[in-house]
């Protein structure tokens, strides 16, 4: 984080880091007469600068990477937060002892003061729902969270008054995706594998082009394979990979993708491999091996793997790439073809009958019938999203209304599959990100980084039809057919699934004391919008193997130890720093 209070007219906190810090330093060169230091200037003086010459909007439309810049514009006496644009910093802000704080973590904020965070009972609902937080909103009442690509601006009266203006986006994905729409499309395969090649490519090259080693992350999915195929092919060196084994009897026992992928490159490969002890203390150790709490609990099971691989991994090198965001743009999660397939067959069903099969399903608290009475197919993936679907029977009596879903509102031509990609990237993919934060303690920045997440390649995304990123219900098909020239398709072809937690099984077994202490009625007294009977009655279901409820008990454990967490933050802080702005501006390290 860096901080400057004596630049022009604006001084600026930046939270994380600007990768094109150069190219703004090298385009202000026409105002060096006025400023001869601005080539050496630092991050929040050169910020400043450019805040200066071209006003801050246009300053955000430049800036590439994971960042959030808080902004003091001295003449008019306001204060501006700003977030990047798909949201890899996290970022919470909210009046506390009445001064503006905000910081990459919501605990942090109350460093210092003599309030206890307390749990927003709006927005619980929503997470035991979804099974993370919806975007722009924080678990903490009274802390906001900035939504990707935000931006709310602070004048001295709304400082003075502990007011929160409304934020607006200073970049859209909606305008993007009009415009991508808007030219002739990709619709040849080749030209898609070719064009996809050569902009990923450049992407990956830009991440490569800092100081350090960087590692890549191998999921067994294709973007992370092809992402080590980018990086090995232009360096001298093995490049450093890392995958995640997990020594159950459930597992595959053909090599994933990533080991393929790593034999077949020369990498510098190292796997993480765990038993089930392992992962079972990692899960009852609040998910880090180092005690820093995370800025949000991980509601959804099927994240465990990809975040203990970040934390392992984190310990080799200072810098590391992964493949998240690549299917949110071209269709690379199984329910983005699974999804209208069951739609087109339930959907030969009369709505009726199908209203009347769903009332009495109503209190199976599992996936199965979820969706099932939608009138649309975007209200059937909106309930299918969902890790706990019957949520009121487990919600205090005292919490009036239930969680409702935002899906995208515009673009009306776009086709179901469509849809459900857009919807994925603007309400799926911030929770995720956040739920997968792994952060430099020292710098307040990303330590895992994105090359899929280029406004470039979601433009280029948006000119490949639907029909032809997933083709012949093959997701990500172009990723694949690129992959296909860096590794041989058989190969491939012949890997076995992804690492995979079976909570399921966890939960009856090494994991089974952690979560009765968790459920226990003493411990779910502390979070009133909790109902202990129907909790503790689901529990027992789960137990005596009447069902598997571990999708809906999940979110529950996650939230009951990460509010436990919370009362640590008097003696212990978890992130990086926080920023406090009143009659002056404060920064702690």
């Amino acid at each position: 984080m860096n901080l400057n209070v004596r630049n022009l007219d604006y001084s600026v906190a930046v939270f994380g880091q600007v990768d094109n810090l150069s190219d703004v330093k090298d385009k202000l060169y026409p105002a060096r007469e006025r400023h001869p230091g601005a080539k050496k200037s630092s991050v929040g003086e050169t910020l400043g600068l450019a805040c200066s010459a071209w006003g801050i909007d246009r300053t955000l439309d430049f800036l590439r990477g994971p960042f959030v810049l808080v902004i003091r514009d001295r003449l008019r006496g306001t204060v501006t937060l700003a977030r990047d644009r798909f949201g890899e910093q996290p970022f919470y802000y909210g009046f506390v002892d009445g001064e503006l704080a905000c910081g990459t973590h919501p605990a942090d904020l109350f460093v210092d003061s003599q309030h206890a965070p307390e749990l927003d009972m709006d927005v619980l609902p929503a997470f035991l729902e979804f099974g993370q937080v919806p975007v722009g909103e924080c678990l903490l009442s009274r802390i906001h969270k900035l939504p990707p690509g935000g931006l709310v601006e602070y004048s001295a009266f709304d400082l003075s008054q502990g007011r929160h203006p409304e934020p607006r986006l200073w970049w859209s994905a909606y305008l993007d995706v009009e415009s991508a729409r808007a030219k002739a499309p990709y619709g040849e395969l080749a030209s898609a594998v070719y064009r996809c090649t050569d902009r990923v490519a450049l992407s990956v090259d830009a991440y490569l082009r800092g100081t350090g080693p960087c590692g890549v992350l191998l999921d067994d999915g294709v973007p992370s394979s092809l992402i080590a195929a980018y990086m090995q092919r232009d360096s001298l060196l093995p490049v450093p990979s890392f995958a995640l084994e997990l020594e159950s009897g459930s597992r595959s026992t053909r090599p994933g993708l990533g080991r393929v992928t790593a034999n077949h490159l020369g990498t510098r490969h190292t796997t993480f491999s765990f038993s089930d002890t392992a992962v079972c203390d990692w899960i009852a150790g609040g998910l880090a091996d180092d005690g820093i709490m995370a800025p949000e609990p991980c509601g959804r099971p099927e994240l465990l793997p990809a975040r203990l691989l970040r934390q392992y991994a984190a310990r080799e090198v200072p810098r590391l790439l992964a493949g998240e965001g690549a299917a949110a743009l071209f269709g690379g999660r199984p329910d983005h073809v699974r999804l209208p397939r069951i739609w087109q067959r339930i959907s030969g069903m009369s709505l009726s009958a199908r209203r009347l099969i769903s009332q009495t399903l109503v209190l199976w608290p599992s996936r199965g019938p979820a969706g099932l009475a939608a009138s649309s197919f975007r209200e059937f993936c909106e309930a299918r999203r969902a890790v706990n679907p019957a949520i009121r029977p487990f919600l205090s009596p005292d919490i009036d209304s239930l969680p409702r879903s935002h899906p995208p509102r515009g673009l009306s031509e776009l086709t179901d599959q469509e849809w459900l990609l857009l919807s994925d990237l603007i309400g799926n993919l911030p929770g995720e990100l956040d739920s997968l934060s792994v952060m430099k303690t020292e710098q307040s920045a990303p330590l895992v980084r994105y090359p899929f997440l280029d406004p470039r390649i979601l433009y280029l995304a948006w000119r490949i039809p639907a029909s032809v990123r997933m083709r012949d219900g093959e997701p990500a098909w172009p990723l694949k057919e690129a992959l296909f020239w860096e590794v041989p398709r058989a190969a491939v072809e012949g890997c076995g699934e992804a690492a995979r937690v079976d909570i399921g099984r966890l939960l009856l077994g090494p994991l089974r004391d952690w979560a009765e202490e968790l459920l226990s009625p003493g411990s779910l007294a502390d979070v009133p919008a909790l109902e202990p009977g129907a909790v503790r009655r689901l529990w027992k279901n789960h137990l005596r193997r009447n069902g598997n409820y571990s999708q809906a008990l999940w979110p529950m454990l996650q939230l009951v130890a990460w509010q436990r967490n919370l009362k640590q933050l008097q003696r212990a802080r978890f992130s990086a720093g926080c920023l406090t702005i009143g009659d002056e501006v404060r920064m702690y390290e």
